[in-house]
């Protein structure tokens, strides 16, 4: 199934930004990526995006601050996905869907048609 719409993927490990991208853009995605919180915040006010991938722990402005700009400061409309290795402490979070890292690509291709599609 190809897709064509807009992600932003913000993470701090390179490799991961890399794969991802890499993937998703061979599934037809637009795919913009960041490996840090401020690099974030400023292209989310520069760009739309259908979806946003994003790692939890990162240095200086972590996971859940940029949830939280999203979601509440600027009341952005867009499914925001957690990437996390300690996915049980992400429940209630506010994030519409969670993936456990390591994930495979098929699930993040199911996460992407619930999310997108349905």
């Amino acid at each position: 199934m190809m897709y064509n719409f807009c992600v932003l993927i913000i993470d701090d490990e390179i490799p991961i930004l890399k794969m991802l991208r890499q993937r998703l853009e061979r599934l037809g995605m637009t795919v913009d990526i960041v490996s840090n919180g401020k690099q974030a915040v400023r292209i989310l006010n520069e760009n739309y995006y259908d979806l946003i991938l994003l790692d939890m722990k990162m240095p200086e402005i972590d996971g859940g601050q940029i949830l939280d700009y999203i979601k509440f400061q600027k009341k952005f409309e867009v499914p925001v996905v957690g990437m996390s290795g300690t996915p049980w402490l992400l429940k209630n979070s506010g994030f519409d869907a969670v993936l456990p890292k390591p994930f495979s690509m098929e699930k993040l291709k199911e996460m992407i048609q619930k999310l997108c599609y349905e």
